[in-house]
């Protein structure tokens, strides 16, 4: 079921307002996780980071949304999903002006 919701979640992002599709992406995530899934959950963290982003968040919340998940992610020792959620990551530090 969680490959189900992180799959759907995907496409009502593009039929869907996405601050909408955040419940179903937190909902998916949480399914991953325990039902021991953990790529489909990652791929929900990282889907909740993107809807962060592209719906106009506050860029200091999304930050903290992708602390949170690159914390995560560390956590379950997912180097992929690490990987692609870096360049994210510098764009929202690279607007707020953090860029070492």
């Amino acid at each position: 079921i969680g490959e189900v919701l992180a799959v759907g979640s995907q496409v009502m992002g593009y039929v869907e307002p996405l601050q909408s599709v955040n419940e179903v992406i937190v909902r998916s995530l949480e399914c991953g996780l325990a039902v021991g899934s953990i790529s489909n959950a990652m791929l929900s963290c990282l889907m909740n980071t993107v809807c962060a982003f592209w719906s106009g968040k506050h860029l200091s919340l999304v930050k903290s949304n992708v602390d949170d998940t690159l914390r995560l992610m560390s956590s379950h020792s997912t180097l992929v999903w690490i990987l692609q959620t870096l360049p994210l990551y510098r764009t929202v530090l690279a607007m707020i002006g953090n860029v070492d």
